[in-house]
């Protein structure tokens, strides 16, 4: 197996994969009234967050170890 890391691209591949919720982003899809989340139907689970909810929700995240949301 140390053949195979020769090189920091491959050694890379090779590496051991960690996933914890502080390495995660939280995909939000915001719209620009106000109200209550709406469901979207062409993402069965996701919702779409009015302006003035987003706050709440990036608040939650944060507070569940996920640091980032896009």
């Amino acid at each position: 197996m140390r053949r195979l890391r020769t090189t920091p691209a491959i050694r890379e591949l090779f590496a051991e994969v960690c996933t914890a919720p502080s390495r995660l982003v939280y995909p939000v899809f915001l719209r620009p009234s106000e109200g209550r989340p709406e469901a979207i139907p062409s993402l069965p689970g996701v919702l779409r967050y009015g302006t003035d909810t987003v706050g709440t929700l990036a608040r939650d995240l944060l507070r569940e170890g996920i640091p980032a949301v896009l």
